[in-house]
């Protein structure tokens, strides 16, 4: 139902019947859960030919913000999507890489200095990516550096331990992964919440 408002804009309850031969109190239903989970809002209404004027439902595409985070050498670039994948704020941060905590702790605090200089609701942050040069295992936890001539290909730490959920990194205030930043088509690639 949320796909069917996302790509179809405007529909009323009975246009959504319609749609999945299915019965208007689980229309009901499931429009009263995506409005309480805030993904959904009643749009307006239209004109019937007799009885009582229909209301729509849209899908909000502001309902959400995912932030992006493009680790370079030398700086990052922090970037706020909707759900339909437009920037809503982008900056550049001059901050150069180090596997330190401080480094980490850095990050974390371009995130909140985003979240609030665009006036977001923290409930409204769906995740955080970050974009990583290196390659990035398949579960998004950890990422292994080039070679250089003091250590081989290397592992930057388990993620987990970078950003633990609870403990010495919780100043990235939303789930997190990393991927490697040459996967990152555009500022505007679509995230996903874990």
């Amino acid at each position: 139902m949320y796909q069917l408002l996302r790509m179809r804009g405007e529909l009323t309850r009975q246009d959504i019947v319609r749609q999945f031969g299915i019965s208007l109190p689980t229309v009901v239903n499931n429009i009263n859960d995506l409005r309480q989970k805030g993904l959904i809002k009643e749009e307006g209404v239209i004109r019937n030919t007799g009885g009582r004027r229909a209301k729509t439902y849209a899908f909000d595409k502001n309902a959400r913000v995912a932030i992006g985070l493009n680790v370079t050498r030398d700086y990052v670039i922090a970037a706020a999507v909707n759900l339909s994948g437009e920037i809503s704020c982008r900056k550049k941060v001059w901050i150069k890489y180090e596997r330190t905590y401080a480094y980490y702790r850095a990050l974390g605090d371009v995130v909140k200095i985003m979240v609030a200089d665009a006036g977001f609701d923290k409930n409204r942050i769906a995740g955080v990516g970050i974009g990583v040069p290196g390659l990035v295992t398949e579960d998004n936890q950890t990422v292994f550096t080039e070679k250089s001539s003091s250590s081989p290909t290397q592992p930057v730490r388990n993620f987990q331990s970078i950003f633990p959920t609870r403990r010495r990194f919780s100043t990235i205030p939303a789930p997190r992964g990393l991927v490697n930043s040459g996967s990152v088509k555009s500022p505007g690639a679509r995230f996903t919440s874990t």
